[in-house]
């Protein structure tokens, strides 16, 4: 017997895509991670003397991008078999300028105190290839979404005109 051109289908039965990874999310893991977060944001502020500062948005996507960058250097240490070069790129000082003067602080100084404070929470810089759960997969695309805001912060403020393409020079070059 031959099979049949049609599937019928019942909507009453779910049939999930196998394509999918089947992933189940650890909401313990993920709260103890978005704490991390908040908590280095606000300590890295302390660290740079910005205190003050919390509420101005250019302020605080830098502490973002910063945070962002540290996360990615200590990951890379973590990973022995990493071919990181990031840790070379970023050089031995963060900068975070708030329209007046730039504060300028060690990032060997900036990435222990991002460091302790994951640590703290259990979410340690180690590599493990076994664990699949790792909170890495968790920081990382909420890091990264965070991060983009400036990006659209920066095209809301340019206007619909220009959209940056590079940096060089340390300056932004725009195309219309």
């Amino acid at each position: 017997m031959s099979r049949p051109d049609r599937i019928i289908v019942d909507s009453f039965q779910i049939v999930p895509d196998t394509r999918r990874n089947q992933y189940t999310p650890n909401h313990a893991r993920k709260n103890k991670v978005l704490q991390a977060i908040v908590q280095t944001h606000i300590a890295l502020f302390k660290h740079f003397g910005m205190e003050d500062k919390i509420y101005d948005l250019t302020v605080c996507m830098q502490i973002t991008n910063l945070l962002h960058t540290l996360h990615n250097v200590l990951r890379q240490r973590g990973n022995p078999t990493s071919g990181g070069t990031l840790t070379t790129k970023v050089g031995v000082e963060c900068k975070i300028h708030d329209g007046a003067e730039v504060q300028v602080r060690n990032s060997e100084q900036c990435c222990l105190l991002v460091s302790a404070i994951f640590n703290a929470h259990g979410l340690p810089y180690t590599h493990n290839p076994g664990d699949r759960d790792h909170w890495y997969g968790i920081a990382g695309p909420i890091l990264t979404s965070m991060a983009a805001f400036k990006n659209r912060l920066n095209e809301i403020r340019v206007g619909c005109q220009y959209f940056p393409v590079a940096k060089a020079d340390g300056g932004v070059k725009y195309i219309k």
